[in-house]
């Protein structure tokens, strides 16, 4: 499977807890008022990436990543390629990879995709750091952080984040 990227940051410290490597996938259709990264919504500049192989460029920067890094996952929106990133996810898993990804989906829409549940299933919360998960909820609306936490009340799951950012502002 091949994906879509805009462009790589391998050493970021914006985009989730600790040091991060963050993909920025190409190209969204939902044209978020608040868009963070305006330049990868036409996702006409993009270069074409194998995940195995975008797996083994992040694997070089693990040793900078500590306990609480990883790798984001970005846009434009990484939902619109998820069988890539799907494939991408269980490949940075595999080596040992902490997981998180930001969308302009809401949760409620991404749970009702078939073709999102692999990505969502390898996402992790963002370690410890339930400052920065509650934090991020609360700036996205106390509506979504509420929708969240019955998800898990409703199906009687144990509470944890994923490291999931979700943006309400469509």
């Amino acid at each position: 499977m091949i994906g879509r990227i805009q462009s790589i940051q391998r050493l970021g410290t914006l985009d989730g807890p600790g040091v991060r490597f963050v993909a920025f996938m190409a190209g969204c259709p939902l044209r978020c008022k608040c868009c963070h990264n305006p330049e990868t919504i036409d996702g006409k500049e993009f270069g074409e990436y194998e995940p195995e192989k975008l797996a083994d460029t992040a694997a070089r920067f693990l040793e900078y990543f500590g306990e609480r890094g990883g790798v984001t996952l970005s846009g434009g929106e990484p939902f619109c390629q998820p069988a890539a990133l799907a494939e991408l996810a269980a490949a940075l898993k595999d080596k040992g990879f902490h997981l998180m990804c930001y969308s302009g989906f809401t949760f409620e829409e991404l749970l009702q995709r078939e073709d999102a549940r692999p990505l969502l299933e390898r996402l992790d919360r963002p370690g410890d750091d339930w400052a920065h998960t509650i934090k991020t909820a609360i700036y996205y609306g106390s509506a979504l952080l509420a929708t969240v936490l019955a998800y898990y009340v409703i199906n009687k799951l144990f509470l944890r984040f994923f490291g999931l950012q979700l943006n309400s502002y469509q």
